[in-house]
């Protein structure tokens, strides 16, 4: 993890046990883009076979995501084990 260039890693790992209240989603998207010129449109297939048109690289980024926000919302609540001892 990082790039040492000869010299000592930028990024450290986690201590072990230290990533235990991350929690890791996997998610699959199929990204099928027709590009004409500088213009982009197309489509993104989620896993589960949802299929959603974009267009545009803001309309791609914003439809990638929608799809990671739909399956792992952010700004939610967090379980705070600590608050219930």
């Amino acid at each position: 993890m990082g790039c040492a260039l000869g010299r000592a890693p930028d990024v450290f790992a986690a201590p072990p046990g230290q990533h235990r209240w991350m929690s890791v989603e996997r998610l699959h998207l199929c990204i099928d883009v027709t590009r004409d010129g500088d213009a982009i449109t197309g489509t993104v297939t989620a896993g589960n076979g949802a299929v959603r048109d974009f267009s545009g690289r803001l309309g791609l980024f914003s439809t990638i995501d929608d799809e990671i926000e739909g399956i792992a919302p952010q700004g939610g609540q967090k379980e705070n084990k600590d608050a219930e001892q």
